[in-house]
C-alpha cells in the first residue's frame, strides 16, 4: 500500500512537473506567437530606426498551414518627419512566413515576406527634400524623444539605445534573419512639387534578398513603364557600406527601348555617385527619350545608339570617359561629360568621329511643292526648273536650344547633301539656341579649307551665316555636287561670306546676302568653244548653233567677285585668260531661281603663245549673252540679227 501511494505521488508530482512546463510552453507559445509579438516590435523598430510611422490598420492574424506565417494587411509607411502627412508606401497584404523553432531559441527567421499590391510614392518637396531618403536619421530627425540617435561605427544603422540589443524584437530576440522579400502588382509613382514633374511604373513584380544588414542585397524583378515591359536587376555587395565608403554594385535594364548593364563602385554619401563601366543600346534615341518622358521635337535621325565606356556619374554631372558612341552609323571615341546644373544640360567633349552625316538629321532634298519626297516621272532633283529646285521643307533649328555644349572634335569626314568634306578639326559652342562652329585644316576636293558657321535656333527663323576659304579645290567636283553645275573645270581658289534667313531651304536661298571671290585655273568651259563661236559670227547667224558637249574653251584663268543680296549675285569683273581667247563680262546669277544673266566681251588671240599674258589685245570684238538656267543656257551673239531672230540662238 505504502508502495503504491508512493507511485501515485511520484505520479501527481511528475504530473504537475508537467502541467507547470506545458503552462510554460503555453505561455511563452502566446508571447511569441501572438501576432502583436512581431508586430509591436517592428512598429517600433521602424520608428526607432526610421523617424516614420509605421501603422498595420487591418490587423494581423496568425497562419499554421502550410507554415507559420504572419498575415497583415493594410500597412503603410509615412514620409519622414517635416514633410507632411502623406503616405511613403503602402501595401494591401504582407504575408511573414517564419520559422517557430528558432523563435523557442530567440531568433526570428523569416523565410519569405509577401508584399501583395505595395503601392510606392516618391516625393520631391517645394524645398527639395526627397521622402525616400532615409539619411537623416544619423543626424537625429528620426529620434522619437527629439534627441539625436547614435550612428554605428560604420556610418549605417543606428547603435541601439539604453544599453538595449538595438534588434527589432528588443530583449527577446537575439537575431533577426530575412530571406527573399516578393512583391507582385507593386506601383511606383514620383511627383516633383517643385516642376510639377509625374510619373508611375506598375505592375512592378520583385525578389528581393537581404538576409541580414550585412549580406549582399540581391534585386530582380519586371514593370511596365509606359506600356513597355521593362526587366531589371541590381545587385549590391555591402549595402550597409553605401552611405559611407561605398560598395561594388551591378545593375541591368532590359527593354524594347533600352538596354543597358553597369558594373563598378556606387556610394550615397553626399548623393547618388557611380564610378564603373558602362554599356548601354537603344535602337531609337529619340524614341527612348520620349519613352522616358522628354519631350523631343519632330525630326529625323537620332536613332540607333550604343554607349560603351568609364562612367562617372555625380549628382551635377555625367562623364563618359574614354568612351565608344555610335549614333546612326557613325562613331565617335574620346571624352564626354554632361554637366545638369544651369538653366541646360552642357555637353563637354573631345572625341575622334569617323564621319559626320548631316543628310541623316535633314530632310530629303525633293524639289517641288508639296514635299512628298517623290520627283516627277522621268525627272530627278537636278532636272527641276527653277525655285522648285530648292527644297521648301521645313528647316527647323529649336532643338538647338536644348542643350549648351563645348565641342573638340576631330573628324575623317563630313557629308552635307552631296558635299563631301574630308579630314577637319572641328571646335564648336553651342549656347542659347546658337551654334557657332570653327572649321580648321579641312581637306576639300583635293585642296585645302578653313571656315566658321553659326546656326542660329533662337528665333522664329533659322539664321545661317558661313565663312570659307579654300585654295586647291577640284572645282567640277565641288560644283556638280553643291549646285548640279558641270559646265566648268579646273583647280578652285575661293572665298566666301554669306549669310541667309528662312523656314527652308528654298526661303533661305531667296534672303541670302554676302560676298565671294572665284578663281579657277587651267580649266575650261564645257559644251562651247567660244573662240570659234566668235569666229564663225557671220556663218552661225545664218545656220544657228547646235550645243556640242564635246566641245571646250580652256582657260588659264577664270575668275570674278560677286556681291549677293535676295539670292541674286551681281559681278563686274568676270575675267578669263586663254590660249586663244581673252575675256571679260558682267552680270546676275539668280541662286533661287538658278538662271544666268551674263553678257560677256571676248577678244581672239592669233596664236597660242603668251596665253595667261596682258588682257589688252586686239581682236574681233563681239559681245556674247550667255542667258537661261544654268544647266541649259542659250548662248548667242549679243548683234542686232539674233536679238531680232531669237531662236536661232542655242
Amino acid at each position: 500500500m505504502a508502495r503504491r501511494r508512493g507511485g501515485l505521488i511520484r505520479f501527481l508530482m511528475f504530473a504537475i512537473v508537467l502541467v507547470a512546463v506545458l503552462a510554460g510552453l503555453v505561455f511563452a507559445a502566446t508571447r511569441l506567437l501572438s501576432p502583436t509579438f512581431v508586430t509591436d516590435r517592428i512598429v517600433a523598430a521602424v520608428k526607432e530606426r526610421t523617424g516614420r510611422d509605421l501603422t498595420i490598420a487591418g490587423g494581423a492574424r496568425i497562419g499554421f498551414w502550410p507554415r507559420l506565417s504572419i498575415r497583415l494587411n493594410d500597412v503603410t509607411l509615412s514620409n519622414p518627419p517635416g514633410m507632411g502627412g502623406g503616405v511613403f508606401l503602402k501595401v494591401a497584404e504582407v504575408d511573414l512566413a517564419v520559422e517557430a523553432r528558432p523563435l523557442l531559441q530567440r531568433r526570428l527567421e523569416v523565410k519569405r515576406i509577401y508584399m501583395r499590391r505595395p503601392q510606392v510614392n516618391l516625393l520631391v518637396d517645394r524645398k527639395g527634400r526627397q521622402n525616400w531618403d532615409f539619411s537623416a536619421v544619423a543626424s537625429g530627425s528620426g529620434s522619437t524623444d527629439g534627441g539625436s540617435a547614435a550612428t554605428g561605427s560604420d556610418g549605417g544603422m543606428p547603435a541601439p539605445r539604453n544599453g538595449g540589443s538595438g534588434n527589432p524584437a528588443g530583449d527577446l530576440l537575439d537575431e533577426v534573419r530575412i530571406a527573399p522579400i516578393l512583391v507582385e502588382e507593386g506601383r511606383v509613382s514620383y511627383l516633383d512639387e517643385r516642376d510639377g514633374t509625374t510619373f508611375a511604373a506598375s505592375d512592378v513584380n520583385l525578389r528581393v534578398s537581404l538576409p541580414t544588414p550585412d549580406s549582399p542585397l540581391s534585386l530582380k524583378g519586371s514593370a511596365v513603364w509606359r506600356r513597355q515591359p521593362v526587366k531589371f536587376a541590381l545587385f549590391v555587395k555591402a549595402p550597409q557600406r553605401l552611405t559611407a565608403s561605398g560598395s561594388p554594385l551591378e545593375a541591368s535594364i532590359d527593354a524594347a527601348r533600352l538596354k543597358a548593364s553597369y558594373a563598378g563602385l556606387a556610394t550615397l554619401r553626399s548623393g547618388f555617385e557611380l564610378a564603373g563601366h558602362l554599356e548601354a543600346s537603344t535602337p531609337s534615341l529619340r524614341g527612348m527619350m520620349r519613352w522616358l518622358g522628354v519631350d523631343m521635337p519632330e525630326g529625323r535621325g537620332l536613332e540607333s545608339l550604343s554607349v560603351r565606356g568609364g562612367l562617372d556619374l555625380r549628382p551635377d554631372r555625367l562623364e563618359l570617359k574614354k568612351a565608344t558612341v555610335q549614333l546612326d552609323g557613325m562613331t565617335a571615341r574620346g571624352t564626354v561629360r554632361v554637366l545638369t546644373k544651369g538653366a541646360r544640360p552642357k555637353i563637354v567633349a573631345a572625341l575622334g568621329v569617323d564621319r559626320i552625316d548631316t543628310n541623316v538629321y535633314m530632310a530629303p532634298e525633293t524639289p517641288g511643292k508639296g514635299g512628298d519626297g517623290k520627283a516627277g516621272k522621268g525627272s530627278s532633283p537636278s532636272s527641276a526648273k527653277g525655285a522648285d529646285a530648292w527644297s521648301d521643307r521645313p528647316i527647323d533649328l529649336s532643338s538647338l536650344k536644348a542643350v549648351d555644349a563645348d565641342l573638340r572634335l576631330a573628324v575623317n569626314g563630313i557629308l552635307y547633301r552631296k558635299v563631301q568634306i574630308g579630314r577637319s578639326t572641328v571646335t564648336a559652342k553651342l549656347a542659347k539656341g546658337v551654334l557657332d562652329a570653327t572649321l580648321k585644316d579641312m581637306t576639300l576636293y583635293g585642296g585645302r579649307a578653313s571656315g566658321r558657321l553659326v546656326l542660329d535656333g533662337s528665333g522664329p527663323k533659322a539664321v545661317v551665316r558661313g565663312a570659307l576659304n579654300a585654295k586647291g579645290l577640284n572645282g567640277e567636283g565641288l560644283l556638280k555636287d553643291f549646285a548640279d553645275i558641270t559646265a566648268l573645270k579646273g583647280t578652285l581658289d575661293m572665298s566666301l561670306s554669306l549669310a541667309a534667313k528662312g523656314r527652308s531651304q528654298q526661303e533661305m536661298v531667296s534672303t541670302l546676302l554676302g560676298k565671294a571671290k572665284l578663281t579657277f585655273r587651267d580649266g575650261a568651259v564645257k559644251g562651247i568653244n567660244i573662240a570659234r563661236l566668235v569666229r564663225t559670227v557671220e556663218k552661225a547667224v545664218v545656220n544657228g548653233w547646235k550645243k556640242a558637249p564635246k566641245e571646250k574653251t580652256d582657260f588659264a584663268e577664270l575668275s570674278g567677285s560677286f556681291d549677293i543680296r535676295d539670292g541674286i549675285a551681281k559681278t563686274k569683273d568676270l575675267k578669263m585668260l586663254g590660249p586663244l581667247v581673252r575675256l571679260s563680262g558682267s552680270g546676275e546669277v539668280d541662286l533661287l531661281r538658278r538662271r544666268l544673266d551674263l553678257r560677256i566681251d571676248p577678244k581672239l588671240v592669233k596664236s597660242l603663245k603668251g596665253q595667261g599674258g596682258t588682257f589688252d589685245l586686239k581682236g574681233l570684238p563681239v559681245p556674247i549673252i550667255i542667258r537661261g538656267p544654268w544647266d541649259n543656257p542659250k548662248i548667242y551673239p549679243d548683234i542686232e540679227g539674233i536679238l531680232k531672230n531669237p531662236e536661232k540662238a542655242y
